[in-house]
């Protein structure tokens, strides 16, 4: 398990003064760079070996708004192996202890130069110290065909993270503009299917099922980058 702490600054927050959903996933994307880096596997050894853990999919529970200044506590564990599959929590808390956000998720070990899964070693696993099981039962974004078409644009050099594609926050601040301005995020369900890399050109197509927004945000092909669904409540 890995703690830190920090205060929720101002670049984070939008007109309202509360952090934007994306800047909070970002303190559970960190919590996990950095747990790896405590145990001895950060991003220059991750980039000597060759290998990176890529994000599969989440889904993340938002709790109540989170205003600038607070201070927060961000928690992260992993839970399980199973093949070249890692499966870890996380959670934020206020300085009282209740619970801002919680999330589950499933991540793949790749090879950076054949981009293919593999086994994480024995001792990467061990130093992990796996435990316990899912916070709560994690469900993929709902398959949706069609949907109106969005203007498209291309990745660019500044999407782009240490493993060489678009990082797992910016898809997530490309869709969350399509949510309903003013109206509390309670959860978010992504699925990343293939990765983008600069230049490559991506359509937005939007769903809006009862009271959830889907967003697939698509290759020139049709396929989808990445899923993701977002919706006041899910149950």
């Amino acid at each position: 398990m890995f703690e830190y702490t920090s205060r929720i600054r101002y670049d984070e927050v939008g007109c309202e003064g509360v952090a934007s959903p994306s800047a909070l996933a970002n303190y559970l994307q960190n919590a996990a760079i950095f747990h790896a880096g405590e145990v001895g596997y950060d991003i220059y050894r991750m980039l000597e070996m060759r290998r990176g853990w890529f994000l599969l999919s989440w889904h993340i529970r938002f709790g109540r708004s989170v205003r600038w200044n607070e201070e927060i506590r961000i928690r992260t564990w992993a839970y399980d192996f199973r093949g070249p599959f890692g499966r870890r929590n996380f959670q934020i808390f206020d300085r009282q202890g209740g619970i801002l956000v919680e999330a589950t998720s499933l991540w793949a070990l790749m090879d950076l130069d054949r981009l293919t899964m593999v086994e994480p070693p024995e001792d990467m696993i061990r130093a992990f110290a796996p435990e316990g099981k899912a916070l709560f039962s994690m469900r993929r974004p709902g398959k949706i065909d069609g949907g109106q078409l969005a203007p498209s644009f291309r990745i660019q050099r500044r999407d782009l993270d240490t493993n060489g594609h678009v990082n797992n926050i910016r898809w997530m601040e490309m869709a969350l503009p399509y949510w309903p301005s003013g109206r509390p995020l309670q959860e978010l369900l992504a699925e990343y299917k293939h990765s983008a890399v600069c230049g490559d050109q991506v359509s937005p197509r939007l769903t809006e099922t009862g009271e959830d927004v889907h967003v697939a945000l698509c290759r020139e092909d049709g396929e989808p980058f990445v899923r993701i669904q977002m919706a006041g409540y899910m149950g």
